[in-house]
């Protein structure tokens, strides 16, 4: 078959993929794995006319009334779930999944695992240097770790971190669920000019 034959048949979009489905004003957040076929989804276990809320078949983590805690497990899964999703979809095999899954248990079991005492994940993306970057809310919420993946961890004040992120342009749904209350100062910072 011709590149332009493959081409024609396919999308962007395509392949194995996480999607998230956030259901009465928020009070249910899922995810879920979907397939797309020439930019359609491919419906697993029901028919696409069926009454299923969800557009995809298979829930792979759910919570109801998601707390900052929850927010965070949600991101953290969505991104192993995306890592896994693009794995598979440049042709690897699930197999090596497990096989990956298996050695790396030999480090968790010996402890060899990041852990940050008192402070729990409260947001995460990738920066506008394609590097990941975790923010850490301590247990009383003020004070925060900001985390860029083998370059540096830093102490930061949390309300001064979201609002960049926010400001950014960077999941804003989410980080209304942070937002400080309006202190009628001007918005903006000498490092948007």
């Amino acid at each position: 078959m011709r590149v332009e034959e493959i081409l024609a048949k396919a999308d962007a979009s395509d392949g194995l993929g996480v999607q998230e489905v956030v259901m009465g004003g928020g009070a249910d957040v899922s995810l879920h794995y979907i397939f797309r076929q020439a930019g359609e989804i491919v419906y697993l276990n029901h028919d696409k006319d069926d009454d299923h809320p969800c557009p995809a078949g298979m829930e792979i983590w759910c919570a109801r009334n998601p707390d900052e805690r929850k927010v965070g497990d949600k991101i953290r899964t969505k991104l192993l779930l995306e890592a896994i999703c693009r794995f598979l979809n440049t042709g690897g095999e699930l197999q090596s999944v497990i096989t990956m899954a298996r050695y790396l248990k030999a480090f968790t079991r010996q402890g060899m695992q990041l852990e940050i005492p008192g402070f729990y994940l409260l947001e995460s993306h990738v920066n506008d240097d394609g590097e990941f970057e975790h923010l850490f809310s301590s247990e009383k919420g003020i004070d925060g770790i900001r985390w860029v993946e083998h370059r540096f961890i830093e102490p930061v004040r949390l309300v001064d971190e979201l609002n960049e992120v926010e400001a950014s342009g960077d999941d804003p749904d989410q980080m209304e669920l942070f937002a400080e209350p309006d202190s009628g100062e001007a918005e903006g910072t000498a490092d948007d000019a």
